[in-house]
């Protein structure tokens, strides 16, 4: 039997959801690396070096999907800052009121073009 969730579906269904932590290269790295206190200085070396681990694992979409869709407020997911994630709602708000309701993959489709367009979005937004 599964029990309902606060987010819908089940509990049983977010334990199924959440397998892919298991494969995380983030594991084995002191979780702190991946909330910077501050976006400059040694707080931006420190999102780069999160950022770096991100890039180099296996389930980086499935994390930035899960951030993107529980909207993590705080830390790096899916190679992304909280800014660039911010952004990416901005975004995907803008292209549903001009287009209607569209997939997650579509909005949030990620190329490293497109993180660079986040990181010049942050900064302006």
């Amino acid at each position: 039997m599964s029990v309902p969730s606060a987010a819908g579906g089940s509990v049983a269904d977010g334990v199924d959801e959440l397998a892919w932590m298991a494969r995380a290269a983030c594991r084995y790295e002191d979780p702190e690396l991946f909330f910077p206190v501050s976006a400059k200085s040694a707080g931006a070396a420190q999102a780069a070096e999160a950022r770096d681990v991100c890039l180099a694992c296996p389930v980086i979409e499935q994390c930035r999907d899960y951030a993107l869709r529980t909207r993590q407020d705080a830390g790096i997911w899916g190679g992304l800052t909280e800014e660039q994630r911010q952004a990416l709602h901005r975004r995907k708000s803008g292209v549903r009121r001009s287009v209607g309701a569209t997939s997650l993959r579509a909005v949030w489709g990620m190329t490293e073009t497109s993180v660079a367009d986040l990181d010049e979005e942050s900064e302006d937004g």
